[in-house]
């Protein structure tokens, strides 16, 4: 199976995205990789200029449609805008983009469940999602 993983590759540490491309291909499927911080524009420029973010933007959002239209793979997974430190993950959740969790505790504990040692736990119903049925 040909699989599109758009995500980034961060210089400094291992990340999500290594462990999604290690399984992806221990399972024997065809990996496409696409990094989506290939930016042209700077990011102090896009932070400033309006227009020149959303050019950036579009080139980007072009560079992976003709990825796609090349590959045609059959599942895309897009991952990113993400920060999650000291957590727990059950499987299954869908982590939605532009999470964060394990960096403010205080706002984590409204949400999940913080244990004392600061590791947040996150099972699919703090996200509401339904994923574990009770029979």
């Amino acid at each position: 199976m040909k699989i599109l993983l758009s995500s980034y590759h961060n210089p400094n540490f291992i990340t999500i995205t290594e462990y999604i491309e290690f399984a992806i291909e221990e399972l024997k499927h065809e990996l496409i990789r696409f990094d989506d911080r290939q930016h042209i524009v700077p990011g102090r420029l896009r932070d400033k200029i309006k227009w020149l973010a959303d050019f950036d933007q579009k080139c980007l959002n072009n560079n992976l449609v003709s990825i796609v239209d090349k590959t045609n793979p059959e599942i895309a997974i897009i991952a990113g805008g993400h920060r999650i430190k000291k957590a727990v993950i059950d499987r299954g959740c869908v982590i939605p983009n532009e999470t964060t969790i394990g960096v403010n505790l205080e706002e984590d504990k409204k949400k999940y469940y913080v244990s004392p040692g600061g590791v947040v736990l996150v099972i699919p119903e703090m996200l509401g999602q339904q994923l574990h049925h009770v029979r």
